[in-house]
């Protein structure tokens, strides 16, 4: 028998991939948006700063095309894909700590799929993510 915690454990894994699996379907159907052309241009001329964006979203783009040899949607996105599975896990680990389980599982969902119906919406790429992947296991060590 599974524990209470290993429970929604399990549930908030599978919540994450189904969602992930639903943002790698959009990503190889949809073409790039305007915003996302941009920031790939910080993959192409990586810089240590820019005037108006930071520059760790060029830096996962070129990481994940591999300097643009695999130029697809899906590998341009596939840098938030990772920080966002990244961010929810860690987001989930640091409630289970102070909470029950149930409660992070329930905002986890929420998350991916605010995460999901934003996107439909907007870009799938933006240089939010890698921010809040990185500040989340601040959260982590510092509660």
């Amino acid at each position: 028998m599974t524990s209470f915690k290993s429970d929604y454990k399990e549930k908030t894994l599978i919540v994450i991939i189904i969602t992930t699996l639903v943002r790698i379907v959009m990503s190889l159907i949809t073409d790039i948006t305007a915003q996302e052309a941009y920031y790939s241009s910080f993959a192409l001329f990586p810089e240590l700063s820019s005037f108006d964006q930071p520059p760790m979203i060029g830096w996962l783009i070129q990481l994940t095309t591999n300097n643009f040899a695999l130029n697809s949607p899906l590998f341009l996105r596939l840098g938030a894909l990772i920080c966002g599975i990244l961010t929810s896990w860690v987001i989930f680990i640091t409630g289970r700590r102070f909470f029950f389980s149930c409660i992070w599982f329930l905002f986890c969902s929420h998350i991916q799929y605010i995460i999901l119906f934003w996107h439909l919406h907007k870009y799938i790429c933006h240089t939010g993510i890698p921010f809040y992947t990185f500040l989340s296991p601040h959260l982590l060590f510092y509660i």
